[in-house]
């Protein structure tokens, strides 16, 4: 490891200190303000998120000496990343508190209207990620036998059309949230039956998949329904518990995973506390590739402008129709130097993208953009405070910023976007007009 005096230089010292005051100023707010659904705000999560990435992670790795990643050493690179995130976490709360305009109707969805269009959303999604699992669909029920059948990437990736298959599965937590509402206004035996069997499906899918941050994103939306809908303040004791197990879940996944294929527990024997601490937080570590990019790109004054954006906009293009469409060569690249050609598919969080593009300018306006979109989001709740639609849509949202921030990918972040919150919840209005419209000729006829 570097040496503590180049870790601990007078930008690192002050940066970190700045993403100290600014997360648990938030933190603090949301949990004592009067209004308790305060808390439930995207900034608690955007908090929460670089918590975990910018200070718990890197200080966990450096008391334990170790700061290397895929046996690379990057402890160099960490004051460099805390000036960056700090600067991104700033302007998020400075777009924050710009005066946001109305993005969304008011979309008034009586209770009893609900169950049916999740109904539909899920069985559409059902049927079309079971078509793209194949034979493969029954090894959501083997998850944790160690002779899984493995997949190959070819057999689960093949094309863009197979991309957008598996997406199916990103309606999940949509479908699990309206159902997590229909269980807490309608408490029944039913009700609560379906929400958990969806919901045990949901996350063994998730496991299946082997990408953890559909779990995250599962279980953030579904504390915000909760909270929102019972309007309950949270205590601190059990979330500092359930953070605690998070980061070792976190570490038994990294030690078990096999993406697409499950869990493998047998590659858990022997482990210790000690070890799932270590696997936890080691995700954390694309932080110190984060500084990495930034020191790299400083360097060489290689910046990518606008491929990011145009990556993001063309993804939906066949390459067939046009094979010169940007492919995130930006992002191979950049990694490939950082780790003389053997990153693997290693990840950065969003705020290098976002210097890669433009230095610190593009931190700057990135981290403008993000707290002006979470105000959008925020806003449109505190407006319908007791619909149904806002609700979830926030907890969607909420979900959403911690993809949006821990991967330096705005191609993927779009599309995720639209697949985890705007297209299910399109859909789900969709369905419940058509439902709606099916009733009304028996209405007129009675």
């Amino acid at each position: 490891m570097v040496e503590l005096n180049d870790i601990f230089d007078l930008k690192g010292i002050l940066s970190l200190s700045i993403l100290i005051v600014l997360i648990f100023y938030t933190l603090f707010k949301g949990l004592f303000n009067k209004d308790q659904r305060v808390f439930w705000s995207p900034m608690t999560f955007i908090s929460l998120t670089f918590l975990y990435y910018t200070v718990i992670g890197p200080l966990f790795a450096i008391y334990i000496k170790d700061t290397t990643y895929r046996y690379v050493e990057l402890g160099q690179y960490i004051s460099i990343s805390w000036v960056g995130a700090a600067v991104a976490l700033l302007c998020i709360n400075i777009g924050f508190l710009l005066k946001p305009i109305r993005i969304f109707k008011p979309h008034p969805v009586e209770m009893d209207k609900v169950k049916k269009p999740t109904l539909v959303l899920f069985a559409i999604a059902l049927a079309v990620y079971a078509y793209w699992m194949g034979s493969r669909f029954s090894s959501i029920f083997l998850i944790l036998l160690a002779n899984a059948e493995q997949a190959t990437y070819d057999e689960m990736y093949g094309g863009t059309f197979d991309m957008y298959l598996m997406q199916a599965m990103a309606f999940f937590v949509a479908v699990c949230s309206f159902l997590f509402i229909v269980y807490l206004k309608r408490k029944n035996k039913i009700n609560g039956l379906l929400f958990f069997l969806i919901t045990i499906f949901t996350l063994i899918a998730y496991l299946v998949s082997g990408f953890r941050f559909r779990i995250v994103m599962l279980f953030i939306s579904l504390a915000t329904v909760y909270f929102l809908v019972r309007n309950v303040r949270i205590k601190i004791l059990p979330w500092l518990i359930g953070g605690f197990v998070f980061v070792l879940a976190m570490g038994l996944i990294e030690q078990t995973r096999s993406y697409e294929s499950g869990l493998d527990l047998e590659r858990a024997e022997g482990a210790t506390m000690a070890d799932y601490m270590e696997s936890g937080t080691y995700e954390t570590r694309i932080f110190l590739v984060s500084g990495a990019v930034m020191d790299e790109v400083s360097k060489s004054n290689k910046y990518t402008y606008f491929e990011p954006l145009l990556t993001a906009l063309l993804m939906p293009v066949p390459r067939s129709l046009f094979k010169e469409k940007p492919a995130a060569d930006y992002v191979v690249f950049i990694t490939d130097v950082i780790f003389s050609g053997n990153a693997g598919g290693a990840a950065y969080m969003s705020y290098a993208e976002a210097y890669q593009s433009f230095g610190w300018l593009g931190i700057i306006l990135s981290g403008l953009f993000i707290g002006y979109m979470s105000k959008l989001f925020y806003n449109y709740y505190k407006r319908n405070p007791d619909s149904v639609y806002a609700i979830v849509i926030l907890g969607l949202f909420n979900g959403f910023t911690y993809l949006l921030l821990s991967r330096g990918y705005l191609a993927q972040a779009v599309t995720s976007f639209f697949f985890y919150v705007l297209i299910p919840m399109w859909l789900f209005l969709l369905f419940k007009n058509l439902i709606r419209k099916r009733r009304l000729p028996n209405t007129v006829q009675e």
